[in-house]
């Protein structure tokens, strides 16, 4: 028992010694006010999924180094400025101390050289980079956007079902209690009792099943969202 509570511990990012208990009360229909929309949650992750912040960034690089390519391959001009201020210490017999001051201004142009087709290559190489780039963020932003849709529909589905098996459960839970009502008072057989017990237990495990599917239709949609955890949605 605790080595199974300290492994979801640790599933769940905690030490292995925390207390882990599990709730009284059957939840049978959780709030569903943290869906939003399909195109809100398509924004976010467009905004913050990992893969596609990684894909952005490794285009911006190929582009920032197509721009560094074609920048060298150009004449450049500086400015260029210097200030210098020497003084010398001598005898009188040769004239004395003296001092010198240099102040200069200009501008330098560097032009390179001819480097056969050695800059033209790279120049290439880097625009089939950037290429490339493009069309791995088109690839990322497309699996993620049906990902995405099809965690969503998913989640949507299962959140019905778990409506209908919570309505089965309070049927069958108010079914149950006239049946008792009915056993108390000498009117109702056994048979009948059983009956509805074994109705209502049969709710309550598929109320249970729905539960778990919609868990994990959520921790699904989450995924898709680029996150940890379905508490984050």
């Amino acid at each position: 028992m605790r080595y199974a509570q300290g492994q979801i511990a640790l599933r769940m990012g905690l030490p292995p010694d925390t207390p882990i208990g599990l709730t009284d009360t059957l939840i049978k229909s959780p709030g569903i006010a943290f869906v939003k929309s399909i195109d809100v949650l398509l924004q976010q992750a467009h905004e913050e999924h990992p893969s596609l912040i990684a894909a952005k960034a490794r285009l911006e690089a190929a582009q920032a180094t197509v721009k560094e390519q074609e920048a060298a391959g150009r004449p450049s001009l500086s400015f260029i400025a210097s200030a210098s201020d020497a003084q010398t210490r001598q005898p009188m017999e040769y004239n004395g101390d003296s001092r010198t001051r240099d102040h200069s201004v200009g501008l330098q142009i560097s032009i390179p050289l001819f480097e056969g087709f050695e800059r033209t290559y790279l120049i290439r190489g880097a625009r089939a980079r950037v290429q490339a780039g493009e069309a791995e963020l088109a690839e990322v932003e497309q699996r993620i956007a049906l990902e995405l849709w099809a965690s969503y529909q998913d989640l949507t589905t299962e959140t019905q079902a778990l409506e209908r098996t919570a309505e089965w459960v309070e049927q069958a839970t108010q079914a149950l209690e006239v049946v008792r009502g009915r056993y108390r008072s000498g009117v109702g057989s056994m048979t009948e009792l059983l009956n509805a017990s074994s109705a209502y237990a049969s709710a309550e495990q598929q109320n249970i099943t729905a539960l778990n599917s919609w868990y994990l239709a959520r921790l699904r949609l989450a995924a898709s969202l680029g996150r940890l955890g379905f508490w984050t949605l």
